[in-house]
């Protein structure tokens, strides 16, 4: 390749280079990217303005293109110091400003002579050589000297500026500045080689260092934008890859390893963490690991958990270990990440106690750390969603921070206090039986003014495992809190006894008395804490079926036929399903079903016999049983108590379990008409404000009244409406579709505390809600609505739904109009 051909071909490349980095840092859309972009045009014009300098043999050519070749050079370096200080970040209203402003101003000057000297010369003068190649080489005046300096003064204080930044940055953010600083010194120096060199043949008349020039805005842009980010992502990451409490081990798509954490080692000591370890050789030779041998095909979401010990001077330690597979786009692997973390020493900053899972892998690891015979509690705030969401979270966290304070105080030193999932409070105390751990909550209620539930489970007898004890409180805490009007889980039972109450007007009644004796009852029997709760919601849904039974079968006054008593003996069966079908019911769906069994076999549906009757279900036998007899029914009149009692002494080992029905007698004969206060059958007042009574207007003052009605689930997202709610509010029917539109957000937000606080007070008493406030329309006006609403159980989505009619204000003012009209006598009724 001739000289020529190279230097055409070397600036072609120049120029696509610079090209493509101008106009990506066009796209960066900020002043550093701007000046750059200006960077890079001027050294397209310095490539091209040289190349046609040296190819050409023409004065008048040279001249001009050399002209424009100085000048390219000025711009190019000016542009250059305004991206520096861009990049460095520097204050634009700082000295660099009145510098810059220098720096243009001498340019100004350079172009004017350079524009003049083809014309004149003035500064440089082209001396003739024909034999030579190039043609023309230059001769340097004053001016030609002084642009000389002006470039390499440049050249110096943008060194300057980049050299300063990176000695008063942290070393972690100096490296693109210093990798600048570099690029430039190359570039400069190896111009001076060039500029000051002897004449010695054409590698020093022809200077390849100007397409350095070109190449040093390439090389900028690689420092500046890809490596200031890529290259600072990739050191941090790499940081805090090896400053993080987990161990980390990458392996790639062939599963050999490709990262490790300084972590990982101190975790797997006996590992050799290399390049040569692969996924499957480090899962079977992981000692004491709960790992599988072999990694599995599939996994579930790509992910699995795993347990490993890592055992050392201080014994076992529990370390957990998530395992991830990645994909591409494509679904293709790309590599598998395991993460170990440390379980033991974990503790919730909020009440100082250890933190749950912490809590269990130690329990796992040291099981003899406790005595054969503990109990635990687990303590919950009523209602805590609900004062978080209306007094902030703020409120609640203080109120969990006293219950962990109380609780602490209250029990002994010897205890285990934990922070359980979510807002529970845990106690594990050793050596104590349940009455003594209830008798301490019991104290801590009476002192603190923060209503709260409380499900406690003592060990059985050779029981090491903590989590099967705290699965049995954590039950019985669960079904206390759906006993309670103000639980989330309220709604589901209220609707399901409301549906009962519909089908038996004694249900309310009969089940508070049912609840009250089989209390008393399971407490005399010494049940447990987790069997008293399930006897509690026993008591209230072991008649649920009843509700897919026919009105006309349940208050028949008279004797049912065969058929019809086939159809009443299939509500246990029915309400079974009921019970199986919430997650919160299943487990006593079994004494739902065999409630109506009998101790000789005699009883349905199943037949079953003695104590393979669940326990639960032998007591609330006995308790309706009694409750049953001594009320009277639409199908018959009450009994006598005593000839009761002695029926069921008569029935004891036939019908009922022999130890049950004789401890019950014997609690009735007790306690007489105090077993059940009065009191406690008095249906509570309900603060709802009921509906206006119907008036009736004569004539054309009748006026139709405009409603919208839509339907709540259980997280009060609307799940369907009526034509007139989406005119009313302007809502799209895509948004009910697709379960986008929460009811809260057609509350103002300033009143939802208050609306939230009249619902649930309201629900407390009654199963309907009225009362007036406002909505948002999707447009944003306010809307004043008069509100009736319900929640009631929906059988064909086994849930609890809502139903509000909601009514505006302003429709109802000719209905009051009118009805002013009629009692003043300017009525139709009136003029008549």
């Amino acid at each position: 390749m001739s000289v020529r051909s190279f230097i055409i071909a070397l600036t072609i490349i120049v120029a696509i280079l610079d090209g493509g980095v101008a106009i990506l840092s066009m796209r960066k859309k900020n002043a550093a990217g701007k000046t750059l972009a200006l960077t890079c045009l001027a050294a397209l014009i310095v490539n091209f303005s040289y190349l046609f300098s040296v190819l050409s043999d023409q004065y008048r050519m040279v001249s001009v293109c050399s002209s424009l070749f100085f000048a390219g050079m000025d711009m190019l370096l000016n542009a250059l110091l305004m991206f520096t200080i861009q990049f460095c970040r520097f204050d634009s209203k700082s000295r660099l400003r009145k510098l810059t402003a220098v720096a243009h101003v001498f340019m100004g000057f350079e172009l004017v002579w350079l524009a003049i000297n083809p014309i004149k010369v003035i500064g440089i003068d082209y001396m003739y050589q024909p034999d030579a190649f190039p043609v023309y080489l230059l001769e340097w005046h004053t001016l030609g000297i002084i642009h000389f300096v002006y470039n390499y003064v440049l050249i110096g204080i943008i060194m300057a500026l980049l050299l300063y930044r990176a000695t008063t940055l942290p070393g972690a953010y100096n490296r693109p500045y210093i990798l600048t600083l570099l690029c430039l010194a190359i570039m400069g120096g190896v111009n001076a080689i060039f500029d000051f060199m002897p004449n010695r043949g054409i590698f020093t008349t022809i200077d390849i260092s100007i397409y350095g020039y070109g190449l040093a805005a390439v090389i900028v842009y690689s420092c500046c934008f890809i490596y200031a980010k890529a290259g600072m992502e990739s050191y941090f990451r790499n940081v805090i890859v090896n400053k993080v409490d987990q161990g980390v081990l990458l392996f790639d798509y062939t599963d050999h390893l490709v990262l490790s954490n300084q972590q990982a080692a101190k975790l797997m000591p006996e590992m050799a963490l290399d390049e040569s370890l692969t996924l499957n050789h480090f899962l079977q030779n992981l000692e004491t690991a709960e790992l599988p041998k072999e990694m599995p095909q599939e996994l579930p979401d790509g992910k699995m958990t795993f347990q490993y010990y890592l055992t050392d001077h201080a014994g076992a330690q529990a370390i957990r270990c998530d395992l991830q597979n990645m994909q591409d786009k494509l679904g293709r692997k790309t590599g598998t990440l395991l993460v170990f973390t440390k379980q033991e020493g974990q503790t919730d900053l909020l009440t100082g106690f250890v933190t749950y899972d912490a809590f269990l892998q130690y329990g796992l690891m040291h099981p003899e750390t406790f005595e054969p015979l503990f109990t635990l509690a687990f303590f919950d705030i009523d209602s805590l969603s609900d004062i978080n969401r209306n007094e902030g979270r703020q409120a609640g966290d203080k109120l969990i921070r006293r219950l962990a304070q109380e609780v602490r105080s209250a029990y002994p030193d010897k205890c285990y206090f934990v922070r359980g999932r979510e807002a529970a409070i845990v106690v594990l105390c050793p050596g104590m039986i349940e009455s003594q751990v209830l008798d301490i909550t019991e104290t801590i209620r009476q002192k603190l003014d923060v209503s709260f539930q409380c499900g406690v489970s003592e060990s059985k007898a050779g029981e090491t495992d903590v989590e099967a004890a705290a699965r049995r409180a954590m039950e019985s805490l669960r079904n206390k809190k759906m006993m309670e009007d103000t639980s989330r889980h309220a709604p589901m039972l209220a609707s399901l006894m409301q549906a009962l109450k519909e089908s038996d007007e004694d249900t309310e009644a009969h089940v508070l008395r049912t609840g009250i004796m089989g209390q008393k009852l399971g407490q005399r029997l010494g049940l447990s804490d987790l069997e008293l709760s399930q006897l509690a919601l026993l008591s209230k849904i072991h008649d649920i079926g009843k509700i897919g039974i026919p009105l006309e079968i349940l208050n028949k006054p008279g004797r049912l036929t065969q058929n019809e008593w086939k159809v009443l003996q299939t509500h246990v069966e029915k309400g079974y399903q009921i019970a199986m079908s919430s997650p919160y019911l299943v487990n006593i769906a079994p004494m739902v079903r065999y409630h109506h069994e009998k101790w000789d076999g005699t009883g349905y549906p199943d037949g079953l016999k003695g104590k393979d009757i669940p326990l639960l279900a032998r007591i609330i036998a006995v308790v309706d049983s009694y409750d049953a007899m001594i009320s009277r029914r639409a199908y018959k009149a009450s009994r006598p108590k005593s000839e009761v009692l002695t029926e069921i002494d008569a029935c004891a080992g036939t019908h009922f379990d022999p130890r049950v029905a004789k401890a019950f007698t014997k609690m009735v004969r007790e306690e007489g008409e105090m077993m059940i206060p009065p009191e406690s059958l008095e249906k509570p007042k309900s603060p709802v404000r009921k509906a206006p009574p119907v008036v009736k207007l004569a004539g054309n003052l009748i006026t139709p009244i405009r409603f919208a009605r839509y339907y709540l689930d259980n997280t009060e997202t609307i799940v369907r409406a009526n034509k007139a709610f989406f005119e009313m509010t302007g809502y799209p029917e895509w948004e009910v579709r697709e379960r986008r539109l929460n009811q809260m957000k057609l509350i103002p937000e300033y009143e939802r505390e208050a609306y939230g606080k009249m619902v649930k007070t309201a629900l407390a008493g009654d199963d309907m809600v009225y009362f007036r406030h406002s909505i948002i329309c999707r447009d944003g006006h306010r809307l004043e609505v008069l509100c009736l609403g319900r929640r009631y159980y929906d059988p064909s989505i086994m849930d609890v739904q809502s139903e509000i009619v909601i009514v505006p204000v302003s429709s109802l003012m000719h209905w009051s109009l009118s009805l002013d009209e009629e009692k003043a006598g300017n009525g139709p009724a009136g003029r008549a």
